[in-house]
Protein backbone atom coordinates (compact mmCIF):
# COMPACT_ATOMS: atom_id res chain seq x y z
CA UNK A 1 0.00 0.00 0.00
CA UNK A 2 0.76 3.35 -0.61
CA UNK A 3 3.55 2.29 -3.21
CA UNK A 4 4.32 4.34 -6.00
CA UNK A 5 3.83 3.18 -9.82
CA UNK A 6 4.15 4.52 -12.96
CA UNK A 7 1.38 3.97 -15.77
CA UNK A 8 1.96 3.89 -19.26
CA UNK A 9 -1.11 4.96 -21.39
CA UNK A 10 -1.08 3.53 -25.30
CA UNK A 11 0.17 6.87 -26.33
CA UNK A 12 3.52 6.94 -24.90
CA UNK A 13 1.90 9.44 -21.93
CA UNK A 14 3.51 8.56 -18.55
CA UNK A 15 1.47 9.51 -15.44
CA UNK A 16 2.19 8.82 -11.85
CA UNK A 17 -0.02 6.66 -9.28
CA UNK A 18 -0.26 5.40 -5.78
CA UNK A 19 -1.04 2.16 -4.81
CA UNK A 20 -4.71 2.63 -3.11
CA UNK A 21 -5.79 -0.75 -2.59
CA UNK A 22 -5.26 -4.46 -3.19
CA UNK A 23 -7.69 -7.23 -3.59
CA UNK A 24 -6.59 -10.74 -4.86
CA UNK A 25 -5.23 -10.29 -8.12
CA UNK A 26 -6.69 -6.10 -8.52
CA UNK A 27 -4.71 -3.54 -7.66
CA UNK A 28 -6.37 -0.14 -7.08
CA UNK A 29 -4.69 3.15 -8.00
CA UNK A 30 -4.93 6.72 -7.68
CA UNK A 31 -3.12 8.38 -10.87
CA UNK A 32 -1.65 11.48 -9.92
CA UNK A 33 -1.24 13.19 -13.85
CA UNK A 34 -4.44 12.32 -14.89
CA UNK A 35 -6.35 9.23 -16.88
CA UNK A 36 -6.12 11.18 -20.03
CA UNK A 37 -4.80 8.38 -22.38
CA UNK A 38 -4.99 5.09 -19.96
CA UNK A 39 -6.79 2.68 -21.12
CA UNK A 40 -7.12 -1.45 -19.93
CA UNK A 41 -4.28 -1.41 -22.47
CA UNK A 42 -2.06 0.63 -20.28
CA UNK A 43 1.13 -1.15 -18.74
CA UNK A 44 1.99 -0.34 -14.75
CA UNK A 45 5.52 -0.49 -13.20
CA UNK A 46 5.82 -0.50 -10.13
CA UNK A 47 8.11 1.05 -8.28
CA UNK A 48 8.54 -0.57 -4.89
CA UNK A 49 8.88 2.78 -2.75
CA UNK A 50 6.46 5.49 -1.07
CA UNK A 51 6.47 9.06 -2.67
CA UNK A 52 9.71 10.19 -1.72
CA UNK A 53 11.96 13.93 -1.92
CA UNK A 54 15.02 14.63 -2.03
CA UNK A 55 16.50 15.86 1.51
CA UNK A 56 19.29 17.90 1.74
CA UNK A 57 21.30 21.58 1.18
CA UNK A 58 21.43 21.22 -2.40
CA UNK A 59 17.41 21.75 -2.60
CA UNK A 60 17.68 25.70 -1.30
CA UNK A 61 16.25 27.64 -3.83
CA UNK A 62 15.00 25.64 -6.26
CA UNK A 63 11.38 24.78 -7.52
CA UNK A 64 9.83 21.68 -7.70
CA UNK A 65 6.33 19.75 -8.55
CA UNK A 66 4.10 18.44 -6.42
CA UNK A 67 5.80 15.30 -7.08
CA UNK A 68 9.06 16.66 -5.52
CA UNK A 69 10.77 16.66 -9.24
CA UNK A 70 12.75 19.48 -9.82
CA UNK A 71 11.69 22.05 -13.05
CA UNK A 72 14.03 24.73 -12.90
CA UNK A 73 16.66 23.55 -14.79
CA UNK A 74 19.25 22.65 -12.06
CA UNK A 75 21.64 20.39 -11.21
CA UNK A 76 20.63 16.73 -10.86
CA UNK A 77 19.41 15.37 -7.50
CA UNK A 78 19.31 11.74 -7.65
CA UNK A 79 22.60 11.13 -5.71
CA UNK A 80 21.27 13.06 -2.72
CA UNK A 81 19.39 11.83 0.18
CA UNK A 82 15.83 10.86 0.10
CA UNK A 83 12.97 10.65 2.39
CA UNK A 84 9.30 9.63 2.70
CA UNK A 85 7.07 11.90 2.13
CA UNK A 86 3.16 11.67 3.32
CA UNK A 87 2.16 9.29 6.35
CA UNK A 88 -0.66 7.83 8.33
CA UNK A 89 -3.68 10.33 8.67
CA UNK A 90 -4.62 11.62 12.06
CA UNK A 91 -7.25 10.00 13.47
CA UNK A 92 -9.71 12.85 14.55
CA UNK A 93 -11.10 11.17 17.74
CA UNK A 94 -7.79 10.31 18.99
CA UNK A 95 -6.35 14.22 18.72
CA UNK A 96 -5.78 15.80 21.68
CA UNK A 97 -7.95 19.12 21.42
CA UNK A 98 -5.89 22.40 21.67
CA UNK A 99 -6.82 24.33 23.96
CA UNK A 100 -4.50 27.57 24.17
CA UNK A 101 -5.14 30.25 21.50
CA UNK A 102 -2.34 32.53 20.52
CA UNK A 103 -3.40 35.74 20.16
CA UNK A 104 -1.81 37.69 17.13
CA UNK A 105 -3.20 41.02 17.38
CA UNK A 106 -3.46 40.33 13.76
CA UNK A 107 -7.26 40.50 13.38
CA UNK A 108 -7.39 38.29 10.09
CA UNK A 109 -5.12 35.84 11.62
CA UNK A 110 -7.30 35.95 15.11
CA UNK A 111 -10.82 35.70 14.12
CA UNK A 112 -10.52 33.59 10.52
CA UNK A 113 -7.40 31.02 11.52
CA UNK A 114 -7.44 31.15 15.07
CA UNK A 115 -3.72 29.56 15.89
CA UNK A 116 -3.47 27.31 19.47
CA UNK A 117 -0.05 26.47 21.20
CA UNK A 118 2.11 24.02 19.62
CA UNK A 119 0.44 24.33 16.30
CA UNK A 120 3.09 25.01 13.47
CA UNK A 121 1.82 26.95 10.34
CA UNK A 122 3.79 28.67 7.52
CA UNK A 123 3.78 32.34 7.42
CA UNK A 124 3.93 33.20 3.78
CA UNK A 125 5.30 36.62 2.59
CA UNK A 126 6.01 38.45 -0.62
CA UNK A 127 10.09 40.02 -0.93
CA UNK A 128 10.60 42.78 1.42
CA UNK A 129 7.41 42.76 3.22
CA UNK A 130 8.86 43.16 6.50
CA UNK A 131 7.58 39.53 8.29
CA UNK A 132 9.62 39.39 11.11
CA UNK A 133 7.71 42.11 12.80
CA UNK A 134 4.64 39.92 12.98
CA UNK A 135 6.79 37.07 14.08
CA UNK A 136 8.13 39.20 17.04
CA UNK A 137 4.76 40.70 17.99
CA UNK A 138 3.49 37.06 18.69
CA UNK A 139 6.60 35.97 20.10
CA UNK A 140 6.81 38.57 22.76
CA UNK A 141 2.99 37.99 23.44
CA UNK A 142 3.40 34.69 24.30
CA UNK A 143 6.10 35.20 26.64
CA UNK A 144 3.94 37.79 28.43
CA UNK A 145 1.31 34.86 29.13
Amino acid sequence: MDDLAVVEAVDGGFSLAQVIGIKRDAVALRVFGGTRGISTDSTVRFLGHPMQASYSGNIFGRVFRGTGEPIDGGPDLSSDPKVTIGGPSVNPVRRTLASKMIRTNVPMIDLFNCLVESQKIPIFSVSGEPFTQLLARSESRQTRM
